[in-house]
């Protein structure tokens, strides 16, 4: 996703999403701009430690990934430079909504 402003949500969202996914967007913009990315519905099957289905938001200039699940909406996110990535991942037994965000 290269656009100033755009979204992006789970596969087949808002219905639930399959088993055995592994979704990635690479969001990348103008450099000297920061990404400014706000969730707005999240419904992803929660575990302990997120294990299972889960989103990670990776950027690669911050110092730790984000693993999220649960059906709490995660916090804005205020990426350090122009360049984040959200990985997708679910398993093989429970599905939920899933989860749309915009940027």
């Amino acid at each position: 996703l290269s656009e100033e402003t755009g979204s992006f949500s789970s596969m087949n969202y808002p219905h639930s999403y399959k088993n055995n996914l592994y979704q990635l967007w690479n969001i990348s913009i103008e450099v000297g701009k920061h990404i400014k990315l706000i969730f707005t519905y999240f419904d992803v099957h929660v575990t302990e430690d997120c294990y299972y289905d889960y989103l990670i938001i990776e950027d690669p200039y911050g110092l730790e990934e984000m693993r999220h699940c649960g059906a709490c909406i995660p916090s804005p996110y205020i990426s350090v430079e122009n360049i984040i990535y959200a990985i997708f991942v679910t398993d093989a037994v429970i599905y939920r909504t899933g989860f749309s965000a915009k940027y």
